[in-house]
């Protein structure tokens, strides 16, 4: 697939004199309008209006499935081809906010992502019913009910707080506290991530009642305030992967998980329990010892910025991939000395830790 970097004035200004049909040209399956290093007056009306007929013609072939406007941009989407699939206003843009009147977009647009100076209603229709991925940006703080039922991920900023009502979603992704529609079940979800939970608000929410096939769930600085305890057992049962960062201390997690990331940075609190059904374990600063030694399924450990390193007996006996660690001098000093021994425990080393392991 051919990429065309287009930049206003001088880009457009030399295009005119090649000759656009040619392979070289006609092969063009992406167009990418492109200001932000420029110091003139950008993707305005007047470049437009100015260009509208060899934009429109040439540049904006029937071929064409995916267009990036990057920058300062203020244009209509009037006239975009019908075979575009991707639309993309980058998120640099600052000044890109108009509605959208149904019909204006292509009809065969299945991804699209807006700019963050974005802050229009949908109006019923104005988004196609191919659509499979909305993304909106910062400013974006609108209903959602006209969504079009074929949109399955949905991506939405920190300001909209508007509830989530849409049950066909596949993925969800939040940066700041989220709310659902009233009694409405998610029976589709499989992916949900929440940067900002509170606990006696979001956290009661997520069951198996509501997202009874729920597999992934991040919950990013959740639970900030306060020392209480922490169960997370009341999560859907269906849960393989948690992503979870929170200094207060965990009493319990999610039966059944393949995946966990902790990212838990309080040194006065100590996790006491992991889950045994572990595949895949991620430690970030956590600043105690732990006996992963009982974490019989255990194949893959991460940890970065921890305290303490567990000690070699401390590790599963079977564990099939090397720990990535932020410092190698820490496997010297917390006893990862002799490779014989430690090889005899791993079945597979990374070759370059083993490497730097050797004293």
């Amino acid at each position: 697939m051919q990429t065309l970097i287009i930049n206003p004035n001088t880009s457009i200004i030399a295009l005119k004199d090649e000759d656009l049909t040619t392979d070289k040209w006609t092969n063009i399956k992406v167009i990418q309008f492109q200001d932000k290093h420029d110091h003139g007056s950008g993707f305005d009306e007047s470049i437009w209006e100015r260009n509208r007929d060899f934009l429109r013609e040439i540049l904006l072939p029937r071929t064409l499935t995916s267009l990036f406007l990057e920058g300062h941009t203020d244009t209509s989407l009037i006239g975009l081809p019908d075979s575009l699939t991707s639309l993309r206003i980058d998120d640099d843009s600052t000044s890109w906010n108009r509605p959208i009147a149904p019909g204006i977009l292509p009809p065969n647009l299945k991804r699209m992502i807006f700019a963050d100076s974005f802050n229009q209603q949908i109006a019923a229709n104005s988004l196609p019913s191919t659509l499979k991925f909305v993304s909106f940006g910062t400013d974006f703080n609108q209903p959602l009910h006209n969504l079009p039922a074929s949109v399955i991920k949905l991506h939405l900023s920190s300001r909209n707080d508007h509830p989530i009502g849409t049950k066909q979603l596949v993925a969800l992704f939040h940066r700041e506290d989220l709310a659902f529609t009233p009694g409405e079940v998610f029976s589709d979800l499989t992916k949900l991530h929440m940067w900002a939970v509170h606990e006696n608000e979001q956290l009661p929410l997520i069951t198996s009642s509501r997202f009874p096939k729920l597999k992934q769930l991040y919950i990013g600085n959740p639970l900030e305030d306060g020392h209480e305890p922490i169960d997370l057992s009341m999560l859907p049962s269906t849960l393989t992967d948690l992503i979870v960062t929170t200094n207060r201390p965990i009493t319990a997690f999610p039966t059944g998980l393949v995946k966990l990331n902790l990212h838990h940075s309080n040194p006065l609190v100590q996790i006491t329990t992991l889950p045994q059904s572990l595949q895949s374990l991620v430690l970030i600063e956590y600043q105690h010892e732990l006996d992963l030694s009982e974490l019989t399924s255990l194949t893959s450990l991460s940890m970065n910025a921890i305290g303490h390193l567990p000690h070699i007996n401390q590790l599963p006996l079977h564990i099939l991939r090397a720990m990535y660690t932020s410092s190698f001098d820490d496997i010297i000093h917390y006893g990862f000395i002799n490779i014989d021994t430690i090889m005899s425990k791993v079945s597979k080393f990374k070759k370059h830790v083993v490497q730097l392991a050797i004293p």
